[in-house]
C-alpha cells in the first residue's frame, strides 16, 4: 500500500511511485491510500488495483469523541487487511501511525523525527534539494525498485474527452485557447485576481480565447475573475478533476497558482506557466523541463512556506508584465512547434 494524503497535486506527483512499483511487481495488488478531494487523480490510473480513502473531512464533523473511534476503526481495518508492504510518502504522524498500525512486514518511510521509529526501513534524507517526484521515488530506490519512469500520470476517459470539446465548441472558432487557473490551497499562494484579469485581457487582445478553470469552492473567485475582465472569457462549467483535465488537454497554455490544477495539466501534456512565492518551483514546480515558472527574483523570503502573509509581497508585486512576457515567449514556443490546439 502507498499512503499519501492530502492535496491533489501531492498525490498525482506520486502516481510514478505506482507506475515502477507496478513495473517491478506485475502480480502485486497495489492499493493507494489518499483522501477523498484526491480520489479522482487515481480513479483511472492502470497500475492500481484500488484506491482506498481516508475521510478526513468527515472527521471534523464529529465531536472528538465519535472522531476517535472512527479513527481507530480505520486504524483496525487498515489492520485487517494484512499488506506486506507499506510505502509511507507523506510522513506526518497520521500517515506515519496508519503505516505502523498495518502491522505489515515491510514499512518504508523517511527519516522524518520520531516518525522514523514507526517504520522498520527508513529512508534517508540527506537535505540534498530535489523534486517531490524524485523526492517520492527515493523510497522506492531505497527499496531496490528499479525505477523507469518518471512523469506523473492522469489518464483522460473518453466520457470527460467528449464532455470537454462538447463545452469547447462554444469558443470562438480556430481561437487558440489559454486556460488561467486563479485558485489555491492556501491564501498566500495566489496571485491577485486582478493581476490575472490584466493578463487575462492582454492575451484576449492578442487573439486567444480565455478560459476561466476553477475547482470544488472556487467558482465565485472564477465569476470575480470574470466581471474584473473587460474582455470576453469563459468560465467553465462545474466538472469532475477528470473533465478539468481534459479542457485543460485543449489548452495551448495554462498559467496557473501552485495548485492541484496546475500539475494536471502538465500531467497531461499541456504547457503551464507556473507562479510561484511562498512555495518553492524547484521542489513543487510543475514537472517536466516544457514548462515555465515566475517568481518575484527580488524578494529573499521566497519559499517560505506560509500559508498565510499579511504583505504577501511575493504575489502582490509580482508583476503582470513580467508574467505576460514569460506567457507570451512560451505561446511562441508552442505554436512553431507541433503542438498547436485549436477547436476546429
Amino acid at each position: 500500500m502507498i499512503i499519501k494524503l492530502r492535496g491533489v497535486g501531492d498525490v498525482l506527483l506520486a502516481t510514478p511511485v505506482a507506475e515502477n512499483l507496478r513495473l517491478c511487481l506485475p502480480d502485486a495488488h497495489i492499493v493507494f491510500l489518499a483522501e477523498e478531494a484526491s480520489r479522482e487523480v487515481l480513479s483511472g490510473n492502470p497500475y492500481l488495483d484500488e484506491v482506498a480513502v481516508f475521510a478526513r473531512a468527515e472527521l471534523s464533523r464529529l465531536s472528538p469523541a465519535a472522531s476517535m473511534l472512527r479513527q481507530i476503526r480505520f486504524l483496525m481495518e487498515l489492520r485487517a487487511r494484512r499488506f506486506d508492504c507499506v510505502i509511507d510518502l507523506f510522513g506526518n504522524p497520521r500517515s506515519a501511525l496508519m503505516a505502523f498500525s498495518t502491522g505489515a512486514r515491510l514499512r518504508t518511510g523517511f527519516d522524518f523525527r520520531v516518525r522514523r521509529s514507526m517504520y522498520n526501513c527508513v529512508v534517508p534524507t540527506d537535505g540534498t534539494r530535489m523534486h517531490e517526484v524524485e523526492f517520492n521515488l527515493r523510497a522506492l530506490e531505497h527499496l531496490g525498485v528499479e525505477i523507469v519512469t518518471r512523469d506523473p500520470l492522469f489518464p483522460l476517459s473518453t466520457d470527460s474527452r467528449t464532455e470537454a470539446r462538447t463545452w469547447l465548441s462554444g469558443l470562438p472558432r480556430g481561437a487558440p485557447i489559454v486556460g488561467l487557473a486563479p485558485c489555491g490551497g492556501w491564501a498566500a499562494k495566489r496571485w491577485p485576481l486582478r493581476s490575472f484579469a490584466i493578463l487575462g485581457d492582454e492575451l484576449a487582445r492578442r487573439g486567444y480565447a480565455i478560459v476561466l478553470l476553477w475547482g470544488p469552492g472556487e467558482l465565485e473567485s472564477g465569476r470575480e475573475l470574470s466581471q474584473r475582465m473587460r474582455e470576453d472569457a469563459w468560465i467553465i462549467p462545474q466538472v469532475g478533476l477528470m473533465s478539468l483535465g481534459a479542457i485543460m488537454e485543449c489548452c495551448q497554455l495554462v498559467v496557473a497558482n501552485d495548485s492541484g490544477p496546475m500539475h494536471i495539466a502538465a500531467a497531461v501534456g499541456t504547457r503551464v506557466l507556473g507562479i510561484f512565492g511562498p512555495t518553492d518551483h524547484e521542489l513543487q514546480g510543475p514537472w517536466g523541463p516544457r514548462h515555465r515558472v515566475v517568481w518575484k527574483k527580488e524578494l529573499d523570503c521566497l519559499g517560505c512556506n506560509r500559508t498565510v502573509c499579511d504583505e504577501n509581497s511575493c504575489m502582490t508585486e509580482l508583476a503582470v508584465d513580467d508574467v505576460l512576457e514569460v506567457a507570451l515567449e512560451t505561446l511562441r514556443e508552442v505554436e512553431g512547434s507541433d503542438c498547436r490546439k485549436v477547436i476546429a
